[in-house]
């Protein structure tokens, strides 16, 4: 059986710890594209440099992997593309100054292509709003939950949800999408001991995110993919809308330098 909450101290308040002192290994996430109707792409970048004005450049390992609480990726409109930041929140809860990592990227939509972006576009682009968003009811879900909004039941491709309601799904800013989470797979965790006491953690399968045209309830699109060393959730958590238009779902749970891009709008050939 799994034992879900231990799933999530062990990952989301310790994650580097846990993956180094439980024996981990290295964590991995494949995407499939199958599914989005040649919506989506995915994007690879550069790690993200510190700001220069951190008052502690040794933070930033920890705001990168508690995002998006510490840190969080800035979508901002520009022809044919969207450009891409990196924003540090240092003082969180407090809501300190924002502070912006020094490399912006340009993403060609058509291609997925990463160009650099310079600080005159950056600053001449339109943001984007970015929202996280879920309809799920309650404090976490079953596995025999079901997830319905409006009337309309909404049905997951895995056969678990994630553990907390907030990251089961995402709604988009007007109402129109609606990305549902869930997966397959094994999550053993070990007790917090050293690795040489025999203990080894397993976490490995399948994710899923099924968007919904959420009037009809008709499937607009889907990714897949594969996890290993990783739990899903953290994915999921960090999944959002930048605008009506475009869904991301990051796929590394570290450095927020990977993830999928979906012009979600473009494969319902909505307006």
């Amino acid at each position: 059986m799994i034992n879900r909450l231990s799933v999530k101290f062990c990952l989301s308040s310790a994650l580097l710890t846990c993956l180094w002192a439980c024996g981990l290994g290295a964590a991995s996430v494949t995407i499939s594209m199958e599914g989005s109707k040649g919506a989506c792409k995915e994007i690879a970048l550069a790690d993200w440099p510190p700001p220069p004005n951190l008052p502690d450049p040794g933070d930033w390992p920890a705001l990168l992997k508690d995002a998006p609480l510490t840190s969080d990726l800035d979508f901002r409109s520009v022809d044919g593309g969207v450009l891409v930041g990196l924003i540090a929140l240092p003082s969180y809860p407090n809501r300190g100054p924002r502070l912006y990592s020094p490399a912006k990227y340009r993403i060609d939509l058509a291609t997925g292509r990463v160009g650099g972006a310079t600080e005159n576009e950056w600053a001449g682009a339109q943001p984007y709003s970015t929202l996280r968003d879920s309809v799920a009811q309650g404090s976490n879900m079953k596995p025999e939950d079901r997830l319905v909004y409006k009337g309309k039941e909404f049905v997951r491709r895995g056969s678990q949800w994630p553990l907390m309601s907030i990251d089961t799904a995402r709604l988009s800013p007007d109402g129109s999408f609606l990305g549902v989470d869930s997966w397959d797979g094994e999550m053993r965790i070990c007790p917090e001991i050293p690795a040489g006491l025999g203990c080894r953690d397993h976490l490995q399968g399948s994710y899923y995110v099924e968007i919904y045209d959420a009037g009809p309830a008709t499937l607009a699109l889907s990714l897949r993919g594969q996890f290993q060393g990783i739990d899903p959730e953290d994915l999921f958590r960090r999944s959002a809308w930048a605008s009506k238009d475009f869904y991301v779902l990051p796929l590394d749970a570290v450095k927020m330098s990977r993830f999928a891009l979906c012009d979600v709008r473009r494969a319902t050939a909505r307006q």
